[in-house]
């Protein structure tokens, strides 16, 4: 992504932003002519996260499981605790981690 030298930002504040990861380009500067501050953009990812709505973000898709007992008998047994919560930190870190490398 190119740096754009055009909009009114110390350097600082592009880093803030850059680790943010909002485009520095759509924050509105309150200083004069138009400068953009550290206040700025932390307003401006605050109010993108409260006009988002709740979620991961990731929305789920529940396909009805295949017909199991044409394999034999089925016996549904309730998971432990110890998969349960495997189960609850792996669902999270799917949803809130992104799971891409930079280049």
């Amino acid at each position: 992504m190119p740096i754009r030298k055009d909009i009114p930002a110390a350097p600082s504040v592009r880093l803030l932003a850059r680790e943010l990861g909002i485009d520095i380009g759509q924050v509105p500067g309150s200083g004069k002519a138009g400068r953009i501050s550290n206040e700025d953009v932390k307003a401006y990812c605050k109010l993108l996260n409260t006009s988002r709505p709740a979620g991961g973000g990731v929305a789920s898709v529940s396909q009805p499981l295949p017909n199991f007992t044409k394999w034999g008998s089925v016996r549904r047994e309730p998971m432990n605790n110890v998969r349960k919560k495997t189960a609850e930190h792996l669902s999270n870190a799917w949803t809130s981690i992104p799971h891409v490398t930079p280049i």
